[in-house]
């Protein structure tokens, strides 16, 4: 069977991340490093992030978005799948659900699907620290802000 850049195999292969997973892989500085390597790929042309396509249902108050990307010199196609639903408060559940599925662009397996509400917020969180990095005081500490960003239960950055 062949075996693509990402090194998988086959439908069995794929990986299952869940809310704590995420939660316990992420190492919030490496985030930041990844996050701005990605802003530098999208710059060189080679990180497409193309138009998300939504649909609203606005007899449901409700609203899906699939938002996807690829980067070309790494291999991967990624679709984060996102729904937005306003009874879901009254339901007691989280307003927003989403998943990223992550695919290996030379073979097309399936590698990944990675709950991504707190991917989110990391994401949001370490935009924010390269930013700092880049356009911050000279001598501050920005890591910090980065776990604040995250940990704010709001999103003041």
């Amino acid at each position: 069977m062949a075996t693509g850049s990402l090194g998988l195999q086959g439908r069995d292969r794929v990986l299952w991340l869940s809310e704590e997973d995420v939660e316990t892989l992420v190492e919030p500085l490496a985030l930041v490093d990844a996050i701005e390597r990605a802003f530098v790929a999208f710059h060189h042309g080679v990180l497409a992030n193309p138009q998300q396509t939504r649909i609203d249902d606005t007899a449901r108050g409700a609203n899906y978005v699939a938002f996807p990307s690829y980067w070309a010199d790494r291999d991967l196609f990624c679709v984060k799948v996102l729904a937005g639903i306003d009874a879901n408060r009254s339901r007691g559940l989280p307003f927003l659900h989403s998943i990223n599925v992550l695919v290996d662009a030379a073979t097309g397996v399936p590698a990944a699907v990675i709950a991504s509400a707190g991917l989110t917020g990391w994401r949001t969180a370490a935009t924010s620290g390269v930013a700092l990095r880049h356009l911050g005081r000279s001598g501050a500490a920005w890591e910090s802000s980065v776990l604040a960003c995250r940990l704010a239960p709001t999103s003041l950055c």
